[in-house]
């Protein structure tokens, strides 16, 4: 899709999108109107279009305007993942962890058992939630986490920047509450405790603390 405008045509209210091949005009300020809404015109060599005719153009016109997704298939069965282009950096840490996943018991000599798949998603939907909750409600991408093995079969996730860092421990259990210790540079402004299920508004604009 492209889109087009020219002066003149701006100031009588018109843009011209090109989609597939198929050229409209459409007025500059009926995007977002309701169904009800009949768009105006005022340049008389122009034919208005009626809602009918306008609500589909103004559809394909709107799915070339929505921000691409990226959509990252994982290494567990039916546990697909949607992103934001913005956040496509956290693509490759999440593909990172899948080591995990092909963990064996002791794998690191202390006689350790590795997390379970059902851990290893639970932590994922952790960071994807977040992450997505803060570009959605700041318009701020957050750095990408590391996440880890961490002990007694739980998974870490460890976000840091130059300014800031903090553990989050996703322990096994679906009901098992994950904890977190994160602080300054400095060692201030020390946040720890415990999170309940679900994106938590403080904690989230803790993490804020880490953006890029």
């Amino acid at each position: 899709m492209t889109y087009c405008t020219d002066k003149k045509r701006k100031a009588q209210g018109i843009q011209d999108y090109i989609i597939a091949g198929a050229s409209y005009a459409l007025p500059v300020d009926y995007l977002g109107k309701s169904s009800s809404e009949e768009p105006t015109f005022h340049n008389p060599f122009l034919k208005p279009l009626t809602v009918a005719e306008t609500n589909p153009i103004l559809a394909r016109v709107e799915q070339f305007l929505l921000p691409p997704l990226v959509q990252i298939t994982t290494g567990v069965k039916d546990f697909e993942i949607t992103l934001p282009i913005e956040l496509i950096e956290l693509r490759a840490q999440i593909l990172k962890s899948e080591y995990i996943l092909n963990l064996k018991p002791d794998y690191d000599d202390q006689g350790s058992i590795p997390p379970t798949h059902e851990t290893w998603k639970k932590a994922i939907t952790f960071v994807v939630d977040y992450s997505k909750s803060i570009y959605e409600n700041n318009n701020l991408v957050i750095s990408p986490p590391v996440i880890s093995a961490g002990p007694n079969s739980s998974i870490d996730v460890r976000w840091s920047n130059h300014s800031y860092s903090v553990l989050v421990n996703i322990p096994e259990g679906a009901n098992s509450l994950a904890t977190y210790f994160g602080d300054d540079s400095k060692g201030g402004n020390i946040a720890e405790g415990n999170l309940n299920k679900g994106v938590q508004q403080f904690f989230a604009s803790w993490l804020t603390n880490l953006k890029k």
